[in-house]
């Protein structure tokens, strides 16, 4: 399950924007990796909303969604 900073913690400086994680699933999907975290700052798609993007480490996060509990970057 994802804890979802985004909720309770707005983002506002590119220092706002920094945590940290554990990875707790990857997977390859097609050509990329899906990336479950335990925590995130990333918003993901939904209701007409695009997805936030950003970088974690030197990785670029190019989708954010919901399965479920988690959030899959």
């Amino acid at each position: 399950m994802t804890e979802r900073l985004y909720e309770a913690r707005p983002v506002r400086t590119e220092q706002d924007a920094r945590f940290t994680a554990r990875i707790v699933r990857a997977e390859r999907r097609g050509e990329r990796t899906a990336v479950v975290l335990d925590r995130t700052l990333f918003y993901p798609a939904g209701g007409g909303q695009p997805c936030d993007r950003g970088r974690l480490g030197r990785e670029h996060v190019v989708d954010v969604i919901e399965e479920g509990h988690d959030d899959v970057h």
